[in-house]
């Protein structure tokens, strides 16, 4: 099976210059497969599947979860860096809520390495039909979560009182 844009609602366009820096959102028109030259993110739906132009080196490797895969950024970045995009995936609703806060209590993110498989139990675990316990993995994200508001709360006082130390 091939992938084709309008798998996700996105559109194609045809653009006469591609390259033009001056282009306007008005020099695009609607096309077909065979002669679009471009894929945009907007939808019919209004909404938008992204399609992003990296220019760094990443690969997407699927996970032991089918229809998931893991993501690797090979772009070096500080931990702030790191958080703030972290920050917009989860806004974007790419990834979880839990993936996110717990990153952040980890200062770090982790996934199997694709020689990994999960166990039976694990895969059930994480099946939606499956019956889960709802109540403690709130609890625990909301541990979690307040882990990590505290830690940002102790950062910013050690912060305040550093800077009102008498010199």
């Amino acid at each position: 099976m091939t992938w084709s844009p309008s798998d996700a609602g996105r559109r194609y366009w045809r653009a006469e210059k591609l390259n033009d820096l001056t282009d306007r959102r008005e020099e695009l028109a609607p096309s077909d497969a065979s002669d679009a030259n471009l894929v945009g993110s907007a939808r019919l739906d209004g909404l938008h599947a992204p399609v992003l132009d990296v220019d760094k080196p990443v690969r997407l490797v699927p996970s032991t979860t089918t229809g998931h895969h893991h993501l690797y950024i090979d772009v070096p970045m500080s931990w702030r860096s790191y958080r703030r995009l972290l920050r917009a995936l989860y806004l974007g609703g790419v990834i979880d809520r839990s993936v996110y806060w717990r990153s952040l209590d980890r200062r770090a993110t982790y996934v199997r390495p694709p020689w990994i498989v999960k166990t039976a139990e694990e895969a059930a675990r994480g099946d939606v039909d499956a019956p889960q316990d709802r109540r403690a993995s709130a609890r625990a994200l909301r541990a979690v979560i307040r882990r990590v508001l505290f830690r940002r709360t102790l950062w910013f006082f050690t912060d305040v009182a550093a800077f009102y130390r008498p010199r």
